[in-house]
């Protein structure tokens, strides 16, 4: 016997209630999720770039990533990576650069 998809999932549906182990219930799911980049607006990305090329998380403490507030918007350039003393950090003593990315 062959059955289309909602038979297929009202029969299992059907066999999961009967055995009490599960339940219909109506679950929503986000078909698309826009992520739009920004150039200053956005979430900051909170990841650190090492020295070495080793990309590693933000610490805990440093969050949340605080984005200056004496920004000059003059084009169409990011106005953080026209600044390039503002992602200079250290991580364990290591000099490190910010993620200038955001979302």
């Amino acid at each position: 016997m062959v059955l289309d998809f909602e038979g297929a999932f009202n029969g299992i549906a059907d066999k999961l209630e009967k055995l009490s182990v599960g339940k219909r219930q109506v679950n929503y799911r986000l078909r698309d999720w826009g992520v739009s980049r920004q150039r200053y607006w956005g979430a900051p990305i909170p990841m650190l770039t090492l020295e070495n090329g080793d990309v590693v998380p933000a610490p805990i403490e440093d969050l949340p990533i605080i984005l200056p507030e004496d920004v000059v918007m003059d084009g169409v350039k990011s106005p953080i990576k026209a600044d390039p003393n503002w992602a200079k950090t250290t991580f364990n003593g290591v000099p490190a650069l910010k993620e200038t990315g955001y979302l």
